[in-house]
């Protein structure tokens, strides 16, 4: 994947994450896909195939509605991504949040084979 294409992948999957259209983004992931997550701790969890990685992102949905995720960057090298973001939460008192992190993605045939929170 040219790396103009990856960069491209990479923001439609985060406009989607975004509006939490769960669709779009599973519509960018292979049936092989891969989800490494941070929590819980202190090694994070690992989904496997489209059907885990869809339950972890429709949780992540559910729990966290008024989530978003910024994208600062995005870094690519022969089908592998590296995105640096800015989470941003509204914690169960109301209170924003944020933190600012990086995923690690890899893109194969026009879809996301791997996505690896860091």
């Amino acid at each position: 994947m040219h790396d103009e294409a990856a960069v491209a992948l990479i923001k439609q999957f985060n406009d989607a994450f975004n509006d939490q259209y769960l669709e779009a983004v599973m519509a960018m992931m292979r049936d092989d896909c891969l989800f490494e997550n941070t929590t819980p701790p202190p090694d994070g969890a690992q989904y496997k195939g489209k059907a885990a990685v869809r339950a972890a992102f429709e949780a992540f949905f559910q729990s966290s509605p008024q989530a978003h995720f910024d994208l600062e960057e995005v870094f690519t090298a022969g089908g592998r991504c590296v995105a640096r973001w800015i989470y941003h939460w509204l914690g169960a008192d109301g209170r924003p949040g944020h933190v600012r992190a990086w995923t690690y993605f890899a893109c194969k045939r026009g879809r996301l084979s791997r996505s690896d929170l860091m």
